[in-house]
């Protein structure tokens, strides 16, 4: 393990960090998560699973590339040894060419939109009677969906930004999805994958924030009032205003249920183990250390209060290390760019001792605002 990150957490010098930050990373055990900054790969999750983005779901702001409902932002890190600064973030290198690649195939996807129209009505005239008699069947009426993979190679929950509030971040490379099926022929000139080489061959490894806080590589302070680090008055813009608006608006957006978030992901690759005293309420809402939020019950329950009732005894000892982690959450889905924010879909695998759970699935929202950090320290001081 990379030294510098055996004394991180030392910026926020306080006992109850030290228990709870530092917990959280460990209780990521089965992803091997540590505390990471920004592209170094040593000791993350990297196994592969996809996920989509789905029709014209990005925008370009001051210049950087915004990636989704949840705004993920493309960044470029610059790995160095002053990790008592804040980590170098570049937005102006292969964000802009990722967005403009995604608006040029973007652009020839709905330019074949005439010639498959042209093709389903010749389709339609030429077998109208036989369809009546129902010998043939009515094709697919609808345009395909502009659709890209999004294959993660690597993914930290707990990634470091050096100053108290970690961003999650993933690397992953894009891929134009093909339509199949009658009429799929019609797309198959569209560039297959987005790259930086000039054969145009080599995908990119591309790194992007998951739900990146208006205060990204900036210093938090865990003992200011509960408000957002980024005031509301006109010095604050480009890419911080953007996501700033975005956190006042987040309660307008519904909230995915897990019907909405279809992209299967294989068993048993991945899952997330807690203890107890992870989950944790606040204003009605059940958090899970400062990263997740759980936005559907089970059984007209919450999750924290599922694992609070039902929810295996637990040994408090002296050293974080030593806390166990009997709850564990097996995610059965991802969606990281179609719905308001970051969400998996997890039902509980072990730790919870309720029969004819039927493997109830509920939704983990990611959450990254400062607010939800000073909140968290401050309910396992409590504890």
């Amino acid at each position: 393990m990379d030294v510098r990150y055996q004394t991180r957490g030392a910026v926020a010098a306080v006992y109850v960090l030290f228990r709870t930050v530092v917990g959280a990373v460990l209780g990521l055990h089965c992803l091997k998560i540590v505390s990471a900054e920004v592209g170094l790969t040593h000791g993350i999750m990297s196994t592969e699973f996809e996920v989509e983005l789905r029709g014209h779901n990005w925008v370009i702001d001051s210049g950087a590339c915004l990636l989704g409902q949840p705004r993920n932002l493309v960044v470029d890190p610059v790995l160095d040894s002053e990790f008592m600064t804040p980590q170098k973030l570049l937005t102006d290198r292969t964000g802009p060419e990722l967005c403009s690649w995604l608006e040029k195939i973007h652009r020839q996807h709905m330019e074949q939109k005439p010639a498959w129209l042209a093709a389903y009505q010749k389709f339609e005239k030429r077998f109208f009677l036989l369809r009546l008699l129902g010998m043939v069947g009515k094709p697919i009426t609808f345009f395909p969906e502009f659709t890209v993979r999004i294959i993660v190679k690597h993914f930290s929950l707990w990634g470091d930004d050096r100053w108290g509030n970690a961003q999650p971040w993933i690397a992953a490379t894009f891929e134009y999805a093909h339509p199949e099926g009658a009429g799929g022929e019609l797309f198959l000139h569209i560039e297959k994958v987005f790259s930086m080489e000039f054969s145009g061959r080599v995908a990119k490894l591309v790194h992007i924030l998951l739900n990146p806080s208006a205060t990204f590589n900036q210093y938090v302070e865990l003992h200011r009032r509960k408000r957002s680090g980024v005031p509301g008055d006109s010095g604050v813009s480009g890419i911080r205003r953007t996501l700033y608006e975005r956190d006042l608006n987040i309660s307008h957006f519904p909230t995915a249920d897990t019907s909405q978030i279809s992209h299967s992901l294989a068993p048993d690759i991945l899952t997330l183990r807690f203890a107890k005293q992870d989950f944790w309420m606040e204003d009605g809402s059940c958090y899970i250390l400062s990263r997740f939020v759980a936005t559907s019950s089970i059984r007209g329950k919450t999750l924290c209060k599922i694992v609070s009732d039902y929810g295996h005894r637990e040994s408090w000892m002296p050293f974080v290390g030593s806390r166990k982690k009997t709850v564990a959450l097996a995610v059965t889905a991802a969606d990281f760019f179609n719905t308001r924010r970051p969400s998996l879909v997890a039902h509980i695998k072990e730790g919870v001792k309720l029969e004819a759970l039927d493997k109830t699935p509920v939704v983990l929202e990611l959450v990254t605002d400062p607010v939800i950090l000073r909140s968290y320290v401050e309910a396992a001081r409590k504890a």
